[in-house]
């Protein structure tokens, strides 16, 4: 990101947007840290002419074992007009407690007062409301499910070999319901292909890594 200042770019994709990477734990000990990495986000996505993706890991891999990664708290303080959530976002609802003005002051160490915003914001530029009160997920048909009818997350577990078989319909924490087409236990790493009916695409799974609910048997 820091090369990429002063450039543009008609397509940017920003991955690692999760806490400890954006904002990275080496620059999380003081507000003014936090605000400067506030700040390089920015950056980053404004070198987009025309389409930017922001991009997290539920999970990562690091230090030889797995990870559970939280959406970056950035992520909330964008108003959700300007984004377009695809199946599976989930950046939730409570906020870090910083209001982003109040921080921006704070990491400067100004007086209240010297950023004050207008009691009737001005139409091109809105004060934005706090996080947990404006972020509501998009309704758009087939790309994000409502809240009632996500299933409980803990329901997502890891499956044996033995568990799984081809016919199988599954639902994935992430890609949604799929049918599995395939498996495959020729490498040490046991697999299963699932084709997904949202994307209309075939993935190859890890079992040791694919959290997924099994729905339905094959009947044959």
């Amino acid at each position: 990101v820091h090369a990429a200042k002063g450039l543009e770019f008609n397509n940017v994709i920003v991955v690692g947007v999760e806490e400890e990477l954006f904002p990275s734990a080496m620059a999380s000990a003081t507000m003014s840290e936090i605000e400067e990495e506030r700040r390089l986000l920015y950056v980053a996505i404004t070198r987009a002419r025309n389409f930017c993706m922001l991009s997290y890991a539920s999970s990562r891999f690091k230090n030889g074992q797995t990870k559970i990664c939280q959406p970056s708290r950035f992520l909330r303080d964008i108003d959700p007009r300007y984004l377009k959530p695809v199946q599976g976002t989930d950046i939730g609802s409570t906020p870090h407690g910083a209001d982003p003005y109040a921080a921006y002051r704070e990491s400067f160490h100004s007086p209240a007062s010297a950023f004050t915003m207008p009691a009737t914001p001005r139409t091109h530029c809105p004060q934005p409301a706090k996080a947990s009160d404006r972020w509501q997920p998009a309704r758009t048909a087939g790309r994000l499910q409502t809240e009632s009818a996500t299933p409980d997350k803990s329901r997502f577990t890891l499956h044996q070999l033995d568990e799984v078989a081809a016919g199988m319909e599954i639902l994935h924490e992430r890609f949604g319901k799929g049918r599995i087409t395939a498996t495959d236990h020729s490498s040490s790493a046991d697999k299963i292909i699932v084709f997904f009916h949202q994307e209309g695409v075939e993935r190859t799974l890890m079992l040791k890594y694919a959290r997924f609910l099994i729905t339905e048997q094959d009947q044959q």
